[in-house]
């Protein structure tokens, strides 16, 4: 990395600076892990990606966040999740069609661990939901050639978050 700015900019570094570049590393999109609550029976490595939370000031809550799954033969990804869907929809039913399509606990638990080229968890987002807004399943296409896996797609509002993040060794 230091070699690049290094070359970008034409100019050496001062040494002063240069255990600054060696230092920093920044959050990359791509090192993550999701670790779901046991009781959804879901594997922990099927995570495609997720929208990380987004607070919305302006009515003083958590916007929608989403997430997509690779759905798996063995074990089903597809059966928790529909499972998942029918708490959600029992929950609705008893209510009484009620608008808010709350359901009383929470239901869709599980942990994002931003982490560190090595592994390391940097940050840790507890998130807890009981309100979904749409689980789309995927689709099938007999024209595709190549091996894609079919996406789940769980779209849903936080009813809590929370941010742990590890202390920095220096």
């Amino acid at each position: 990395m230091l070699e690049s700015i290094q070359n970008s900019t034409n100019k050496t570094i001062p040494e002063k600076f240069k255990s600054a570049f060696n230092s920093c590393e920044p959050l990359v999109q791509n090192r993550f892990k999701v670790t779901f609550d046991e009781k959804l029976k879901l594997s922990n490595f099927i995570t495609e990606s997720i929208t990380l939370p987004k607070y919305n000031g302006y009515v003083n809550k958590w916007d929608a966040m989403e997430i997509k799954l690779c759905s798996l033969v063995s074990p089903s990804t597809t059966v928790p999740i529909y499972e998942l869907v029918q708490k959600f929809m029992a929950n609705k039913t008893n209510k009484g069609n009620n608008i808010s399509n709350k359901i009383e606990e929470d239901l869709f638990n599980f942990t994002i661990e931003e982490l560190d080229p090595v592994g390391t968890p940097i940050n840790t987002w507890n998130i807890k939901s009981n309100q979904i807004k749409y689980v789309d399943f995927g689709y099938m296409d007999a024209k595709i050639t190549i091996n894609s896996p079919t996406i789940i797609s769980i779209n849903f509002l936080p009813l809590s978050v929370e941010l742990f993040i590890l202390p920095i060794k220096e």
